[in-house]
């Protein structure tokens, strides 16, 4: 059975068991609830759950809710009244018959408290809502609603899990000019006729991956597409965040950990595409919300990997991740800067099929950053001190052999990076303007 879909218990169980397993229930409840830490806020820690769905993962992204909220063993909810919160941000499509239905009804933005009250039942508190065909991808929009968040969850220690599509560094758009376009369906099918459980005539290879960053419209008839590039997301985050987590395609790059090294201690992310189910969230709020700061989310990104590499599907048997103390890529950059200086030429002129990709469809992009250094033919010493360097930085990485059943991992350092002899003016253009490449001159 695909995670996310959960049988219910019948409720037509005599009265004397329903009441033992509630007063059962309540009492795990309560044994799983850690003592409240002490904090000069109202609030000791606030995890935000960002669902920036108004597009074609929107019922995936609504499943993952479903699953973060549902009452199980494994799960946990903070209590009403609480001084730990878990608040919802959720941009979600409405079911619908067509394209020209589904991203033509524009939908609310809303900010939800998630609770449970003393019997163990689960609480939604709908605190606001945010009109008028607003995208929680523009960068505007995004940080007034986490700027209203703050306002309301006052607290020294704030964590963000961010659930959409993506595309790394890439500035805005860029991903979809593609030879190859990956599927859209005009009528989406019914998931549940399909052996996999998933509408596969949504994807243009039966491969369903969050990929493409975008939230949809329809404007006048056409479809169009609203996102946000690297640093204005960066810009976007009011507050400083003890970690960002990417539940995403494509963001565990070096340049997405440089850019948000002000904004969050860690992050936790994806060098190659993440399949549409996404990361565990039956355990995740109980990770994040009790368990140690820095463990919990490591924790995040070794389940979701565990998950993948258990899968008995070669397809689904896929998975990248890693989790990077953003405070410690000083050292890293002053490493990389000087073997970007050494070996400039051979990085424009290396041949890029010889160098460790996570990428498909040509879209090449992302890069192992310490295989590409050793194909420019950086020395045993060379590579030592890099590897110091991502050591020092890097504290959880993992990679399964083969991405989608379709290209093969044999090298994986935990970080990607764009490669020049790769890339083209207007991408070397854009990448210019990056902090990465201000402080180690990848692009000059």
């Amino acid at each position: 059975m695909l995670r996310g879909f959960k049988r219910l218990a019948s409720a037509s169980a005599v009265r004397f068991f329903a009441v033992l397993l509630a007063v059962t229930s309540l009492l795990q409840a309560c044994a799983a609830d850690p003592v409240p830490e002490a904090s000069e806020k109202e609030y000791s820690r606030v995890m935000i759950m960002v669902s920036a769905g108004y597009n074609n993962l929107s019922s995936y992204l609504r499943d993952d809710l479903d699953e973060l909220l549902a009452s199980s063993e494994r799960g946990y909810l903070p209590p009403h009244g609480s001084n730990r919160a878990l608040v919802l941000v959720t941009h979600l499509a409405k079911p619908a018959s067509s394209t020209l239905q589904m991203y033509g009804t524009p939908t609310d933005i809303c900010v939800i408290r998630a609770s449970r009250d003393f019997r163990g039942q689960v609480l939604r508190d709908t605190l606001k809502t945010f009109s008028g065909n607003l995208m929680l991808t523009d960068a505007d929009t995004f940080r007034t609603v986490l700027e209203y968040v703050a306002s309301e969850f006052p607290s020294d220690s704030y964590g963000m899990v961010y659930s959409s599509h993506a595309t790394g560094w890439l500035p805005c758009g860029y991903y979809a000019k593609s030879d190859v376009a990956i599927g859209w369906s005009e009528a989406p099918g019914d998931r549940e006729n399909s052996p996999l459980g998933v509408d596969l005539s949504e994807w243009s290879d039966g491969i369903p991956v969050k990929a493409i960053g975008e939230e949809t419209r329809i404007e006048s008839g056409s479809r169009v597409s609203n996102d946000m590039d690297i640093i204005d997301f960066a810009a976007s985050i009011p507050m400083k965040l003890d970690y960002l987590i990417f539940d995403a395609c494509l963001m565990g790059g070096i340049e997405v950990a440089y850019q948000l090294r002000n904004v969050t201690r860690f992050v936790g992310f994806s060098q190659a595409e993440v399949g549409a189910e996404g990361f565990c969230y039956d355990t995740m709020a109980g990770r994040l919300l009790c368990e140690q700061k820095v463990a919990g989310p490591l924790a995040v990104c070794r389940d979701y990997f565990e998950s993948c590499a258990s899968q008995s599907s070669s397809v689904y048997r896929s998975a990248t991740v890693s989790y990077v103390d953003c405070s410690c890529l000083d050292a890293l950059a002053d490493v990389c800067a000087g073997l970007f200086e050494k070996y400039r030429q051979k990085l424009k002129e290396v041949n890029w099929r010889q160098v460790q990709g996570f990428f498909r469809y040509e879209k090449r992009y992302f890069f192992d950053l310490r295989d590409m250094l050793d194909k420019c033919g950086a020395d045993a010493a060379e590579l030592a001190e890099l590897d110091r360097a991502l050591d020092g930085c890097i504290l959880y990485r993992a990679a399964t052999d083969m991405i989608l059943g379709s290209f093969r991992i044999d090298a994986f350092c935990g970080l990607s990076m764009y490669l020049p002899s790769a890339g083209n003016v207007e991408l070397d253009y854009y990448y210019k303007t990056l902090d990465w490449n201000k402080v180690t001159g990848l692009v000059l």
